[in-house]
């Protein structure tokens, strides 16, 4: 289950890239980054984000717990995980399209900031999933990813 939940995270990231590289030649027309891009590669990001992870965790784990899985984890594991991820993939793009400009440095930063807040939410969504099956007495081995 690692595996594939790791080659979901570089799917998502090559998406962002491909697309970036196909608006990387309308950077200024499209504004990049945009507002959102940006608010996703801050280190408040990363506070705001630890406290929506930690709540898909316990959404994730209440639903598995309930039997209702597919619904609600899609939507708490692609609210937290997809946006950052695919922005990661975005930056780096449009880094590699056009490195020499005045924002590649922040692009850099604002990029590294997104995969962190990826990796965050995956650490997060795990830890708060798993705090809540031990409270309700579940053995480790039911949790997908263990």
């Amino acid at each position: 289950a690692r595996v594939c939940v790791t080659f979901a995270l570089f799917i998502c990231i090559f998406v962002g890239f491909v697309c970036g590289l196909g608006f990387a030649q309308y950077q200024e027309v499209l504004e990049f980054p945009t507002p959102e891009m940006q608010s996703r590669g801050t280190t408040t990001a990363l506070i705001f984000g630890l406290i929506q992870a930690l709540a898909s965790g316990v959404g994730v784990a209440l639903s598995v717990l309930g039997g209702n899985v597919g619904s609600l984890v899609g939507v708490a594991i692609s609210a937290s995980l997809l946006p950052p991820a695919a922005n990661t993939g975005l930056y780096w793009a449009f880094i590699l399209f056009d490195p020499v400009t005045d924002r590649a440095d922040d692009s850099l930063r604002e990029s590294l900031l997104s995969f962190a807040l990826t990796i965050e939410n995956i650490v997060c969504i795990y830890l708060a999933a798993m705090v809540m099956f031990s409270s309700r007495s579940c053995s480790l081995s039911t949790w997908p990813l263990v």
